[in-house]
């Protein structure tokens, strides 16, 4: 199955964040006309309107998570929302039992949803890392409070900060660290025995998300020095003592070639496996700024890349196609999301590779018709539908 649609989601830095979905379709049709800077266009309507927790973009803090069909919506209050984009329907989750802060690492993997602080923090007893998952027991969603990694019970002034953060197989989740006193770490959590390892003092070659494509047996992601889209083997190492990180096995140079053009500074990065060798990269850029701190991501540029096996030497070769540039309302996005809901309901999801993603990007086959949009909204006090 090719999933068609990609969510994204911004920041208006106004008063809430904006769900849209974009038609990969055209990314895929034809031969590549779009060789240079694409043509800016202005993005899709809206769909769902998330409203923000606070009137000052600086502190909301709301993050978006993908667990199944559900988009997750988390506000800096740790009040949880989940939106079905299968059934077009949302509820009220129970609170996080400790804030995460900016860009908390997660993965979801078997129906749950593992959060951890993506930097150490002055209260460093505080448990950093849980879970969201359904109860059987009380027909409800809980936050579940599990071991807190090794890393972060030292101090703040370790200043111990998570670079990437994903599932590769179903019992196993993987997180890459940088501290200012001690250096890289690397650690697996086992989903199973709730028990952390350490696999070595060094950290994964990748920056950020990075997701399992099970027709690949490899880990996607892009690299930490260069955002190149990039490959590893993290199946291979798993379990496996070892001095070295895993090592790249493809790393593709910039085939798009907008970072840095005419003033174009890349603030976040996403991937989507639409499948069968289907990938949509999506590139939030800050087109306006020279130097900034928090760059406003005024820009997206969505390209389709093909990813298949060589005929010859069995090397994986990227071919890219199409690409589309969308441009936001004057004042830009603070922050940007790129979603892919799965349709299989969370039960299907337990035993499903495509379940395993890192950080925020995430896609679907279709948004069914708002259908119980009337009754949804005497509900929704902070979700508007258009």
């Amino acid at each position: 199955m090719i999933r068609r649609f990609v969510h994204l989601i911004v920041d208006d830095l106004k008063s809430s964040y904006t769900l849209r979905r974009i038609d990969t379709t055209p990314l895929f049709a034809g031969v590549p006309t779009d060789l240079g800077m694409p043509t800016a266009r202005p993005p899709p309507h809206p769909v769902v309107c998330f409203d923000a927790a606070s009137r000052n973009a600086y502190h909301d803090q709301t993050e978006f998570f993908l667990l199944g069909s559900k988009i997750v919506s988390i506000s800096k209050n740790r009040r949880t929302i989940m939106y079905d984009t299968s059934t077009s329907t949302i509820c009220a989750g129970p609170a996080l039992r400790h804030g995460k802060g900016f860009d908390p690492g997660w993965a979801a993997v078997q129906g749950k949803l593992y959060l951890a602080n993506a930097y150490s923090t002055d209260d460093y007893n505080k448990p950093c890392f849980e879970a969201l998952r359904f109860d059987g027991q009380s027909r409800d969603w809980v936050w579940e409070l599990l071991p807190s990694p090794t890393f972060s019970r030292g101090p703040f002034e370790h200043h111990t900060m998570i670079n990437s953060f994903a599932a590769a197989g179903d019992d196993k989740i993987w997180v890459s660290t940088e501290t200012a006193t001690t250096g890289e770490g690397t650690y697996t959590f086992d989903i199973m025995a709730a028990a952390w390892r350490k696999e070595g003092d060094w950290a994964l070659p990748f920056q950020g998300k990075l997701q399992y494509i099970p027709d690949y047996n490899l880990c996607f992601g892009f690299c930490k020095e260069s955002s190149n889209l990039c490959t590893a083997d993290l199946i291979a190492a798993g379990g496996k003592a070892s001095e070295e990180p895993p090592r790249h096995v493809d790393v593709w140079e910039d085939f798009e070639g907008y970072d840095g053009a005419k003033g174009w500074h890349l603030a976040r990065s996403y991937l989507t496996y639409l499948g069968s060798g289907r990938f949509c990269v999506t590139r939030f850029y800050d087109t306006r700024r020279t130097e900034c701190y928090v760059p406003l991501c005024d820009v997206a540029v969505m390209t389709g890349v093909e990813v298949k096996h060589s005929s010859s030497a069995g090397e994986l070769q990227l071919t890219k196609r199409a690409s589309r540039c969308y441009k936001f309302a004057k004042g830009g996005s603070m922050s940007g999301w790129a979603l892919w809901p799965s349709t299989l309901p969370l039960h299907q999801l337990y035993h499903s590779w495509d379940s395993l993603v890192m950080f925020s990007a995430l896609a679907h086959s279709c948004l069914p018709a708002l259908s119980y949009l009337d009754s949804i909204k005497s509900y929704a006090t902070n979700i508007s539908f258009f």
